[in-house]
């Protein structure tokens, strides 16, 4: 493995996946003596947490939980004053489910799975395997005990007693060609959807069943949202989206982005349309005749770093994006 630059970060490639390899940042773990694993750290509290490169947020009941890297946890009771909490990692965590308003999971590397009991105020370590060599790169709880992450290589976890015990599982459409795992998603039929490395595409039953989908895009993609009741919209490289109305039969629909930047997050808005976040301060709105616009961040420096938009969170009447400075508030009419 090879260490990286803080800030080298794909959101959900969150991180260092898509730009040379597994990576790992520096610092992260305490060294171990001979034959002896290495240990967790906690992250450490941080002035400037509310201002660093934060991967994931959502809400959690009335309030918000946003993480990032070094292991850092915010909570906000509002998208605008936030605090870090105390958390027993400080590797970089890049998604974040919450199922309902107390139970919440946080994912990232070193294959690390945190959960909170009490809306993201307190965390407890579920998972740490840092020589598995592999980040777990997205989480999704369907509730309070049935949850699923993926990861780097094929890792696929499951656990269905809310993370007291984590199974690792092997879907020959999921993980037999060792693809990155980058996202995934419930779409509004019940049904569970993988996106990841190569086009990979994959589509799951509530009994284990799932059917690799043919992909309209043979490149990464990085994120998925669900779009009607059995479609879908999936972003990724090179400013590549697609939207269909049925993931398993429909015919796909290229959305012209206008961009070649990678895109990582998607997020349906209220009013029907989509934002989509991606590298160098991208944010796109997708309207439901399929036009783009972009759209912009409020307070955002234009002239600091030049840093990836991440995930999109609707709080109340806010559309919230956590960003390489931060959660900030995005502003989508054109």
């Amino acid at each position: 493995m090879r260490t990286v630059h803080r800030f080298y970060t794909f959101t959900a490639l969150k991180a260092l996946l898509v730009l040379g390899g597994i990576a790992t940042l520096p610092l992260q773990t305490a060294q171990a003596t001979a034959g002896e694993p290495l240990a967790a750290q906690p992250a450490l509290i941080a002035p400037l947490a509310p201002r660093s490169m934060l991967l994931d947020v959502v809400e959690a009941g009335d309030h918000l939980v946003a993480v990032g890297e070094r292991g850092h946890i915010l909570v906000s009771p509002d998208g605008v004053e936030w605090k870090q909490v105390d958390d027993p990692v400080n590797v970089m965590l890049t998604a974040v489910s919450f199922p309902d308003a107390k139970n919440g999971w946080a994912v990232g590397h070193d294959a690390a799975i945190l959960h909170s009991a009490d809306g993201g105020q307190t965390w407890t370590l579920q998972n740490f395997q840092p020589d598995l060599g592999q980040p777990l790169l997205d989480v999704y709880f369907a509730d309070s005990r049935t949850g699923f992450a993926v990861g780097a290589f094929g890792l696929f976890m499951q656990t269905l007693d809310g993370g007291q015990s984590w199974e690792v599982i092997t879907p020959p459409a999921v993980v037999d060609d060792g693809n990155h795992l980058n996202a995934i998603t419930r779409l509004h039929d019940g049904s569970l959807l993988v996106v990841g490395e190569m086009g990979l595409m994959a589509v799951g039953d509530a009994d284990g069943n799932w059917q690799k989908i043919e992909s309209p895009y043979e490149g990464s993609l990085y994120a998925a949202e669900a779009l009607g009741e059995h479609g879908v919209m999936i972003v990724g490289m090179r400013g590549n989206a697609y939207r269909t109305d049925d993931v398993r039969t429909g015919s796909w629909s290229k959305v012209e982005t206008g961009t070649v930047q990678g895109l990582t997050g998607v997020r349906s808005l209220p009013d029907g349309t989509f934002a989509i976040t991606g590298m160098n301060q991208t944010l796109l709105i997708v309207a439901q005749d399929g036009k783009v616009h972009r759209g912009e961040i409020d307070s955002h420096d234009p002239n600091g770093e030049s840093g990836p938009f991440n995930s999109i969170v609707v709080h109340g009447k806010q559309v919230l994006v956590a960003t390489h400075e931060g959660v900030r508030r995005a502003v989508v009419n054109p």
